[in-house]
């Protein structure tokens, strides 16, 4: 059972739950100004895009890959030490069974298939009970049940459940195995004599048959068999455990006070299609297929290329030659013809109001073919691709409003 939980603790965080939810959006309606950067940067960055920004979650990140990193490497040094003391030990039959003499202070003790006597004691009469006592280990696979163990500390190392149930389990592998031990006629006055007789200090992952825990095998030992009422009541917390487990699942429900996602499902598009005239909406790329060498920036966050810092990306930037015609993505009105500074902002760009929901915007173009008022239709050309503004390489960036709020542009490429 206990390895049972630590598997499912191991799986649970891969399973993928059924759960319905919608992704809340959250767009302050400022203008964005940041574009693609290719070669080197030519003019000076101000001390406050200079400026570090803590990240607490990147700072957790780190300090859990940290300690997987160093229990891994402790992990692997301590197998390391076992295969060097296999190496070095010498093999010898004893009962028609294959022993490894070895003079390590933790000896006797087992790992895997592998059991090792001490080198000087290995002769003496109670030899024979330690070596029943280490036979349980190895047919019940209790060093598969430690490696397993030691991954889950590794893993989860942040949560002091895994190291407690990492420090219960060799006990509780003693525990049966001294129960082995006592099946086969042993007497058990002379077994509680032997495992007192040396207290040893255990450093590796194996089964060493004098641990420090040997007051609690002994009472494990000579207290009475769990009564079957006791075990009804451990089976009564099964239950109990699957409705805590159950009651913290949210129930699958449509709640009108969550917003819509960032990124619109295409079914509420189409609904869309049908209350805006279909040559209205934008549903093109802004250039030809063609003329695109590459999609250079997506919509979402990204580090900024100068100052270092996640920042949202409201667009798609679209790499392409200088010069390149730029073509309307729907018809509409001609509404901004806007030439800013060559060092920041969007430099020249076209934006166009589709209808009461639909805008477009055309950035760091190189010139215009339109004037404000101007109606365009769909694949029209209103201007050429160019490197205006605060940008380091041609390219167009391109935004798409809906009712106000900028969305993902590649939602819309591809409607007509």
């Amino acid at each position: 059972m206990l390895m049972g939980i630590m598997l499912f603790s191991l799986s649970c965080p891969f399973i993928q739950w059924p759960v319905q939810y919608q992704i809340p959006t959250f767009v302050p309606d400022v203008p964005y100004a940041e574009e693609i950067w290719q070669g080197p940067i030519q003019e000076e960055v101000t001390s406050k895009n200079n400026e570090q920004v803590f990240y607490f979650a990147d700072f957790l990140a780190n300090c859990y890959l940290l300690g997987l990193l160093i229990g891994l490497i402790l992990l692997s040094w301590k197998l390391l030490i076992l295969l060097n003391i296999r190496l070095n030990a010498k093999r010898i039959t004893l009962h028609s069974k294959s022993i490894w003499l070895t003079d390590h202070p933790e000896a006797p003790f087992s790992w895997g298939k592998w059991i090792f006597l001490s080198r000087e004691n290995w002769k003496e009469e109670e030899s024979d009970m330690i070596l029943i006592h280490e036979e349980a280990h190895v047919k019940e696979k209790h060093s598969l049940d430690t490696l397993l163990a030691s991954f889950l500390k590794i893993v989860c190392w942040y949560n002091p459940l895994c190291w407690h149930m990492g420090k219960y389990l060799p006990q509780l592998h003693e525990y049966l195995a001294d129960q082995y031990t006592l099946r086969t006629g042993i007497s058990k006055e002379e077994y509680l004599r032997l495992i007192q007789q040396k207290i040893q200090a255990h450093f590796l992952p194996a089964h060493a048959f004098f641990r420090p825990s040997i007051k609690n095998r002994i009472q494990m030992m000579i207290k009475p068999n769990t009564t079957v009422m006791m075990k009804a009541v451990y089976l009564a917390f099964l239950p109990i455990g699957a409705l805590l487990f159950f009651s913290f699942v949210t129930p699958i429900t449509s709640n009108p006070m969550v917003p819509t996602p960032l990124v619109e499902p295409f079914t509420q598009l189409a609904e869309e299609i049908i209350q805006v005239p279909d040559d209205h909406i934008p549903s093109i790329k802004p250039l030809k297929e063609a003329d695109i060498k590459r999609m250079s920036s997506g919509f979402g966050m990204r580090i900024h290329p100068a100052s270092k810092k996640k920042q949202m990306h409201w667009g798609i930037d679209f790499a392409a030659e200088m010069g390149k015609p730029v073509i309307a993505t729907a018809d509409g009105e001609i509404t901004t013809t806007q030439f800013r500074s060559e060092t920041k902002g969007y430099g020249r760009r076209v934006v166009i109001k589709h209808s009461e929901v639909y805008t477009t915007s055309y950035s760091h173009l190189s010139g215009f073919n339109c004037k404000v008022g101007q109606q365009v239709k769909k694949g029209e050309v209103i201007g050429y691709i160019g490197s205006s503004g605060q940008s380091w390489a041609p390219h167009l960036h391109y935004e798409v409003f809906k009712d106000g709020k900028r969305v993902d542009p590649a939602a819309y490429f591809g409607l007509q």
